[in-house]
């Protein structure tokens, strides 16, 4: 086997794992695994933030201290020696693998909404108001009425009558832009 086809070999074991990094640190070892060949995302949002003389329109991470990196196993040691990154993040003793199509899911969100962050589904509550954005109730509010691991009961409030839907959500899919906004998984 030549050195080409080890290449070849490697590329097609490529994941993208998810690693921790130091706080306010992402950006730069995205900055410093490019530097070294190897490929990582780091998708960053755009914001405004009041100083106490102005304002400031800064990016920032949509995920603080996470990097995404797309690695063979002959690599994932040497994204440990960069610089700012602390560890792989694990899922059952493993390196946790995302799938492309998250990433893309991610890389869409970005491109298709301006004002977004992420929140942990420990912060939806019962009584919230949100928006479904995505499905056959897209653009239709609603409330929650429970919220579970990642299943959220809803409360939709139409016609004078209430249709309950209970909507799986991925982490990765729940944004808010002005409102809390789920977006269910397809």
């Amino acid at each position: 086997m030549n050195l080409a086809t080890i290449s070849l070999h490697q590329a097609r074991k490529r994941k993208w794992k998810v690693v921790y990094t130091r706080s306010n640190y992402e950006k730069k070892a995205h900055e410093l695994l490019s530097q070294c060949g190897l490929h990582s995302f780091c998708p960053v949002i755009t914001t405004r933030s009041k100083w106490a003389d102005r304002f400031k329109v800064i990016e920032k991470p949509l995920f603080p201290s996470y990097l995404f990196v797309y690695v063979s196993p002959a690599e994932e040691q040497k994204v440990l020696t960069i610089s700012g990154i602390l560890n792989y993040v694990n899922f059952g003793g493993k390196p946790a693998i995302m799938p492309d199509e998250d990433i893309s899911r991610v890389n869409d969100i970005l491109s298709r909404y301006q004002d977004i962050e992420t929140i942990s589904s420990r912060q939806l509550a019962i009584g919230d108001q949100v928006m479904i954005n995505k499905g056959f109730k897209a653009g239709t509010q609603a409330e929650i009425l429970e919220v579970q691991e990642k299943t959220v009961l809803l409360i939709l409030n139409q016609l004078d009558c209430a249709l309950v839907a209970k909507v799986r959500v991925d982490i990765s899919n729940i944004i808010m832009p002005s409102a809390k906004t789920i977006l269910p998984n397809p």
